[in-house]
């Protein structure tokens, strides 16, 4: 059982500061807290976040290149333990702003795992049907696990009826909301791998994907795949320059 201070960092797509997600992912945080761990915020509908350009720098360079909030957040991210994602349902999936997000983190973090990588990560989404809540969060929380050097391990996901604006939440669901954050912290300290999660994907990566994009990236360390190798080699999971 590990000593370090987990530090969990909850991410809020919902548009409104106090709303169901908000309120949610400050329940989680809470029992994160309980559990010992050292907690943060990111509200993303407060930064400033533009769109992918599609110009692939952020594997030559290490990081994107387009000048706003992104890479700061991007740095946060990096710097926790666990991360508990948090979108309300748009259209029967998680809302643009989380997947921006996502499209952001891009090619870099498919190819590095650099924020995901070795983390874990919880996921809670709302809607007005209970089932749709629980179908996207669970889409959610499996959406960072999908690397090719390093995977997520998913401690939980919750899915809940929004409450109408102006409602308050039931208390229930505001302790779910508690045990998922605190779950997340055990399985921390006691290193959990849970070793059946994505299992085949992660068979065909260990099999395929990953020996061809580690002689490609090496192939192109002082070009294309600079970034990305660099990243890798610093975390070892590619050799050193020479």
């Amino acid at each position: 059982m590990s000593a370090h201070q987990p530090m969990i960092v909850g991410v809020v797509s919902s548009p409104r500061p106090e709303g169901n997600g908000a309120t949610l992912v400050r329940a989680a945080l809470r029992g994160a807290a309980g559990g010992g761990a050292a907690t943060g915020e990111i509200f993303l509908s407060s930064s400033k976040i533009g769109f992918c350009q599609g110009c692939s720098r952020c594997l030559v360079e290490g990081k994107c290149q387009v000048g706003d909030d992104f890479e700061a957040i991007r740095g946060q991210l990096r710097a926790a333990d666990g991360i508990i994602l948090c979108s309300p349902v748009y259209g029967g999936t998680i809302n643009a702003t989380m997947k921006n997000l996502f499209d952001r983190l891009g090619m870099l973090e498919y190819m590095t795992s650099s924020v995901f990588g070795g983390k874990y990560v919880a996921a809670i989404a709302t809607a007005r049907r209970e089932g749709t809540a629980r179908k996207v969060a669970r889409q959610l929380a499996y959406l960072p696990s999908g690397g090719v050097f390093q995977r997520a391990y998913v401690t939980g996901w919750l899915g809940v009826l929004a409450a109408p604006q102006g409602r308050e939440l039931a208390p229930a669901r505001l302790e779910a909301a508690g045990a998922l954050g605190s779950r997340m912290v055990a399985g921390i300290r006691r290193g959990a791998a849970y070793p059946m999660q994505n299992i085949v994907h992660r068979a065909v990566a260990s099999a395929l994907i990953r020996p061809k994009f580690s002689q490609a990236i090496a192939a192109h360390r002082d070009g294309l795949m600079r970034g990305v190798y660099d990243d890798l080699a610093g975390r070892g999971l590619l050799p050193q320059r020479a």
